[in-house]
């Protein structure tokens, strides 16, 4: 279901992605059609521009100064970036699921591996990922805030910025390619998502209070968190609380059965929904 939540967040993106017009400035040089109307006065130049650009799928900017605003463009810088701070915690998760040996990885025969260490396997792809993403979004902020600003009707501090525009891009296509690359290198390790689930019954308290609140109990928070916090709670210890609750038998022997394993509720149902 966690990797499910990172597909919807990048399938919404890119819809928002793919929705952006860029705009596109074909009005002269002061964005008045002054030297066209020199040139032909009873060509109606709005109309053949507006037509020129859609060719080529650009909206047209019809009010500008010297220059294009460039407000278009920035939009789509900031949609390119969110997708990439999704990919980014979803590196940095992949990171900690492989140190927490919740998932392995294929042992690739051309992977170097840790220089001193050669049984170790990096998750050298999550990380390249990661150092990707950082020099894209830093470029993509500082294009997004200098670009749509400019000296009264010109400035061409802005044109040696645009042209990094495609080196932000290359860094972006490189975090994809990484991910990608590390997401099919991982295995996960189910003994070890068993352990670690049968040795956290806490999540379990959930379950427990919103039983005890079905009955009234006001207190059911504190109870569990007196039980619970900042001990080592065991599945015995839970257990036995049950025990003790005044709830019906039917209650009892379901918060009986019901392990961390168990307790997901629609998870399934939700993973089908993409």
């Amino acid at each position: 279901k966690e990797m499910s939540v990172f597909a919807e967040r990048l399938r919404t993106q890119r819809a928002k992605l793919t929705e952006i017009k860029l705009d596109a400035k074909c009005s002269g040089a002061t964005g008045t059609f002054a030297a066209h109307m020199v040139l032909s006065p009873d060509v109606d130049w709005v109309a053949f521009h507006k037509s020129f650009l859609a060719r080529f799928g650009f909206d047209q900017l019809l009010l500008t100064t010297q220059v294009n605003h460039y407000d278009s463009l920035v939009e789509s810088y900031h949609a390119v970036s969110q997708i990439n701070t999704i990919l980014l915690d979803l590196a940095r998760d992949m990171w900690l699921y492989i140190s927490r040996g919740i998932f392995g990885q294929v042992a690739e025969k051309e992977h170097v591996g840790s220089s001193t260490m050669p049984h170790k396997v990096n998750p050298i792809h999550f990380e390249h990922a990661e150092g990707n993403i950082v020099l894209a979004n830093g470029l993509f902020t500082t294009l997004a805030s200098h670009l749509p600003v400019s000296r009264m009707q010109r400035d061409l501090s802005g044109s040696t910025l645009i042209r990094n525009q495609g080196v932000a891009l290359a860094h972006t296509l490189l975090a994809v390619k990484s991910i990608t690359k590390g997401m099919t290198t991982i295995i996960p390790d189910h003994a070890v998502l068993s352990q670690e689930l049968q040795a956290h019954p806490e999540v379990l308290t959930e379950a427990v209070q919103t039983i005890l609140r079905k009955y009234g109990n006001q207190d059911a928070y504190d109870r569990l968190k007196d039980l619970s916090r900042g001990k080592g709670l065991d599945s015995v210890s839970l257990r036995n609380f049950i025990a003790t609750l005044t709830i019906s038998e039917e209650d009892r022997q379901f918060l009986f059965l019901l392990t961390p394993e168990t307790y997901v509720g629609l998870s399934s149902f939700l993973v089908d929904t993409l």
